[in-house]
């Protein structure tokens, strides 16, 4: 059940990135290090999450969980629509 969720988490991070960067939003180019961000991103915020430190961990941060999810949001807004040569 675990590999199911995998798989389809991977694959809406995919079917995401994708859309963002049809829309100029993200970098073009190869999608696999932006997925490999935004699905360490999610499992970072996930996992606490479900495990219970994510309370803990929110308030050392001076923010909660839904605070820490809308920065992560805002990072993602942030991100340079282009990538300059050579990086």
């Amino acid at each position: 059940m675990t590999e199911a969720f995998t798989r389809e988490g991977i694959q809406l991070a995919t079917d995401t990135v994708l859309a963002v960067q049809r829309e100029g939003a993200a970098p073009p180019g190869d999608p696999v290090p932006l997925v490999t961000l935004v699905w360490s991103l999610g499992a970072g915020l996930a996992v606490p999450a479900v495990d219970g430190p994510m309370d803990e961990m929110s308030a050392a941060l001076g923010s909660h969980a839904t605070g820490l999810t809308a920065q992560v949001a805002a990072l993602f807004r942030q991100m340079p629509r282009a990538v300059p040569e050579g990086c």
